[in-house]
């Protein structure tokens, strides 16, 4: 893993980074494929028998084509033909809102902005310092999600803001190099509109995709901090306030998901995928970090990360387990996610994918007719595509497997059409019945929740006083924001 070493300015605004000793044992690194003589270039693979072809199970095949249509239920409230499920929250969004309060946005597909409230004051009082610590998750912008912006599919919902608009953004955490995860054009916009601030984390081999980019200024390999699995870094963000010599401080941890790489033929599998995790320390924490260490001295690290004021996982792109594949069998389930709670959990927010996303939509814009039209059973590409993606009731197992609490869906609804965004909506709230998770959360010490959030909807993370539990109330424009049809309010 490569650190990063700060940039010359005074006093810096950006984080610095610095890489923490491993967590464990010296292992072989399953995950790397070893390079040849033919074949110099190093690549990546999933280590584990639960990444298996579809073509190796039959009632996989099967049931994505013979998969039924999952009517509505009456509980849902299921909205009208012709109308997408996915609602953008209209209106200019109040970034001051629920200050000195973690808070998260939805920016549609797999893009989420987390919001951290800076050090240096009481929590939401007129000392506190200025600002806020933004993080970003694999952003996407464009219309169309392809390499090209004259083919591919169309967005079904816009981006609900411009990147000019965004507050300061201090992290980006990239999962891996696809066009629906990564993209040029919004990477270049970010890195010109947060030059002061910005820091890029991304997974082995992706480093020299950024240090290619033609940018003026260039983005310095300083500010990109490359991460193989399991590696952890603490993150220190200075304070704007001269006189405020407190630091925010975060740690991340890049840890494995079940997918694969490649942004054309000859790249396929030459850049890891990861998923993220990102922690919010409490202010002081290096006097309770003290104590704390005593406590396990097998696994300090443990003890730091179940004390952090809030703990956010990012699951990227990721499958569990192929469709089908018999659920006694224990090596048909990735076995990385309970490592990753066993180490990490439990957490504030899990944001998981729910559905392909834009798979089958770029691979369908090719075609001069609609899918619909051929004389061909449509598949259901989520049941096709599961050892890559997580299904909904994949995404509902995996919430559990993670500890449960609060949990938003993410990748899905943006590309792929409404009748996509549908089933898959549907699919997740009868998986949610059968297991009693809750369509909204009620506050730590209610049930846990998988929550469906509206595009662009600034959602205050953390409660503002016992008993409230969290309610949404931070819509754009200073409006009541609305909740994703179908939703109760509370």
């Amino acid at each position: 893993m490569a650190s990063s070493t700060p940039l010359l300015t005074s006093p810096p605004s950006h984080p610095l980074v610095h890489l923490l000793p491993s967590r464990l044992p010296p292992r072989p690194k399953l995950h790397h494929n070893t390079p040849t003589y033919f074949y110099p270039t190093q690549t990546y693979k999933n280590p584990w028998p639960s990444h298996r072809s579809p073509l190796s199970n039959l009632a996989t095949i099967t049931n994505a084509f013979t998969d039924p249509a999952l009517e509505p239920h009456p509980d849902d409230h299921d909205t009208e033909e012709g109308k997408h499920p996915v609602e953008l929250d209209v209106g200019e969004t109040d970034w001051g809102r629920g200050k000195g309060k973690v808070k998260g946005l939805w920016l549609g597909h797999a893009s989420f902005l987390m919001m951290m409230p800076r050090a240096g004051g009481e929590r939401g009082g007129e000392e506190e310092e200025e600002g806020e610590v933004g993080v970003l998750f694999d952003p996407v912008f464009e219309e169309r999600c392809s390499p090209s912006t004259w083919v591919g599919p169309i967005r079904d919902v816009e981006a609900p803001c411009l990147i000019p608009d965004l507050p300061p953004i201090h992290l980006v955490l990239i999962s891996h190099d696809h066009y629906d995860h990564l993209s040029l054009s919004t990477i270049t916009e970010l890195w010109l509109h947060n030059l002061a601030t910005l820091h890029f984390f991304v997974p082995l081999g992706l480093k020299s995709w950024f240090l290619s980019l033609v940018v003026s200024p260039p983005i310095p390999e300083e500010r990109i901090t490359e991460c193989d699995w399991w590696d952890e870094v603490e993150v220190e963000v200075p304070s704007t306030k001269k006189e405020n010599e407190g630091t925010t401080r975060l740690r991340v941890a890049c840890t494995p998901s079940q997918h694969s790489s490649g942004r054309g033929p000859g790249s396929q599998g030459t850049t890891l995928w990861c998923s993220w995790v990102v922690g919010l320390h409490k202010e002081k924490e290096g006097e309770v970090n003290e104590k704390e260490e005593e406590k396990d001295v097998l696994d300090p690290a443990k003890e730091i990360w179940d004390g952090m004021r809030f703990k956010t996982y990012f699951a990227g792109d990721t499958g569990y387990r192929l469709y089908g594949a018999d659920s006694s069998d224990s090596s048909s389930a990735c076995p990385a996610f309970k490592e990753i709670s066993s180490l990490f959990s439990p957490f504030s927010l899990l944001l998981l994918p729910i559905s392909p996303g834009s798979s089958l939509p770029y691979l369908t814009s090719f075609l001069p007719y609609p899918l619909s039209s051929l004389p061909l059973p449509s598949p259901n590409l989520g049941i096709l595509t599961s050892h890559g993606h997580l299904t909904p009731s994949d995404a509902v197992e995996l919430f559990d497997v993670l500890g449960g609490g609060r949990a938003v869906g993410i990748h899905w609804g943006t590309w792929g059409g409404e009748h996509l965004a549908k089933r898959t909506r549907r699919w997740l709230w009868m998986e949610m019945r059968a297991r009693g998770v809750s369509k909204k959360w009620k506050g730590k010490k209610k049930e846990g929740a998988f929550e469906l959030w509206r595009v662009g909807e600034l959602v205050v993370l953390e409660e503002e006083e016992e008993g409230e539990g969290g309610v949404r109330k931070e819509g754009g424009g200073g409006q009541e924001a609305k909740r994703v049809e179908g939703v109760e309010d509370p």
